[in-house]
């Protein structure tokens, strides 16, 4: 049997034992709960939205006329309606890659930042 010899003033600690994460169930149920109300927060009115533009009715309520898609022929139709949503797609189409070459280098940035 080998003997190891520490030199003076540098005596290691023992390792801890390493603990396996444990995940309760209240945890995990509370974690997707939480989940849930967000997706629904950030989902649901755009549901609702869909819902409501495929209604025959003028006015937003339960139970629903009928389904139609008139309101889409009657938004297209519409010279000003397709104008804005032209300019909205060309404002989005240039303005994305250049959002994303700034925060690439942003990001690559910052971890030089941190590492120096």
């Amino acid at each position: 049997m080998v003997q190891v010899v520490q030199p003076a003033g540098l005596e290691a600690a023992a390792p801890q034992p390493v603990r396996a994460r444990t995940h309760s169930i209240a945890n995990v149920t509370l974690w997707r709960l939480f989940l849930f109300v967000v997706f629904l927060a950030l989902f649901g009115p755009l549901l609702i939205l869909m819902l409501f533009s495929v209604n025959d009715s003028n006015i937003l309520a339960f139970p629903l006329e009928g389904i139609t898609f008139h309101w889409y022929g009657d938004a297209f139709a519409d010279r000003l309606l397709r104008e804005a949503l032209f300019n909205s797609v060309l404002v989005a189409a240039i303005v994305a890659p250049i959002c994303l070459v700034l925060g690439t280098l942003t990001a690559f940035g910052l971890t030089n930042i941190a590492s120096e």
